[in-house]
Formats: C-alpha cells, structure tokens, sequence
C-alpha cells in the first residue's frame, strides 16, 4: 500500500531525510546513496537523479507517491546509515555481513545503534557474534533466514513435512545378552561407534525424580556413577 500517511510514518520518513542529509546540503550523490538503499528503491534514485546528484526533497516527493515504497524501506535506509556510521569500529566483513542481514529483513538488529552505543562498543560485540554463527552455519545466516521462513510458512499454512512418507519397521535382530552371537554383533557394532551418530533427547529437569538438574546427567549405575551424557 506503500508509505502510510500517518503521522508515525511522516516522522519516521522525516528522521530517515534528516539522516540522509547530515551535511545539510539538501543533496547526496547517486552513487552514496544507493549504497545505502534497498535494490528495489534503486529505479527511483535514477528517476530523480541528475548529474550523479539527488535532491533529497526531489527524492522523497518520489517515494512518497510509489505505491510500493513501504516502511521497510525507509528502515533497511535508515539501518544501512547506522551501519555506515558505525563502520570505523567493524572489520570490513563485519560491515558486509550487517548490510547483507539489513537487506534480509533484519534491519531491527541495527535500530538501537547510536553515537552511545558505539561507546559503549555494543555494534562491535554484536558483529563478532553474527559473524562467528554466519561462518558456522551452512549458507551462512542468510540462508538460515532464508530457511526459517520456508518452514515458518510451512507452518502456518499446516503442510507435512512428512508428506507422502510411510514409516516402516527397520529390519534388525533382536539380541539379547544369552545369545551365541551376542559378542560377535558386539565387535562389529564397536568398530562402527567412530561412523554413528547418537541423537541425545534432553527431556527437561528430573524433579519428578528428586534431581535438580536435567534428565540425562542422572547417573546409569552406581558404580562410577556414570551419567547418560557420558
């Protein structure tokens, strides 16, 4: 529906100009500013631009009459500026990663970013972390945002992950610690402990049990008082 005409949002355009013009020239140049902007805001930058300069009054007359410039534009704009003014204190890819995450819907991350919190050192804190799980994570955070939406509007809209799956019985032989062979499967099960993988279900706390702690670090035997973790 694009921008609304509430006072909330005429201020919230209003902050975001002001921003934009911290050298009270009235004017930015093309290039600067795109920098800034989402991709899809871009064609408007163009329509207005004139000898690779925007007049901001130009621009914002532009935006305000696009049915399809919304606030989330002004907020992925305005995160983008506190990013830039914070980029003395971030490594560059640092500063790539938090423009990327901005034009991935997280422009909330950066709203609190100000002079006080660049003081305070908090953007540099919060790059370290979100860099540290981007290179953890397969595709990085964008594709773990990516991600997260598919199954949250598989969610919503109540589709099966397990559609057109049919569970079956897997095929096995029951042992018990009498039989013959028990030592030979044994062996073999030994020598493909380093190939397996072990899924651990926590279970919540023990206090059904009189434990405080979780279920899984109660003891298995009293012996050495091993607990199931180990």
């Amino acid at each position: 529906m694009g921008l609304a005409q509430s006072e909330e949002a005429k201020e919230q355009v209003e902050t975001v100009f002001r921003m934009l013009d911290m050298e009270r020239t009235g004017s930015m140049s093309a290039k600067d500013l795109a920098a800034v902007a989402p991709a899809d805001l871009k064609s408007v930058i163009d329509e207005v631009a004139k000898d690779e300069k925007v007049n901001l009054n130009e621009l914002k007359e532009a935006m305000m009459k696009k049915d399809d410039v919304t606030k989330e534009h002004l907020m992925i704009v305005s995160a983008k500026l506190r990013i830039q003014g914070c980029k003395p204190l971030l490594k560059p890819e640092e500063v790539k990663l938090a423009r990327t995450l901005a034009d991935h819907g997280q422009a909330h991350l950066f709203k609190s970013w100000d002079e006080n919190n660049a003081k305070e050192g908090k953007p540099k804190t919060l790059m370290v972390s979100l860099l540290n799980c981007h290179g953890k994570y397969p595709g990085g955070l964008t594709g773990y945002i990516k991600k997260a939406k598919v199954l949250l509007e598989s969610s919503r809209s109540g589709k099966n992950p397990f559609e057109g799956y049919k569970p079956e019985v897997p095929h096995g032989q029951q042992l018990n610690y009498t039989d013959k062979n028990f030592d030979e499967f044994e062996i073999k099960g030994i020598n493909e402990l380093k190939s397996a993988g072990f899924v651990l279900v926590a279970g919540g706390l023990g206090e059904r049990l009189g434990y405080g702690g979780i279920k899984v670090a109660l003891p298995l035997e009293i012996t050495t008082m091993t607990c199931y973790l180990k």
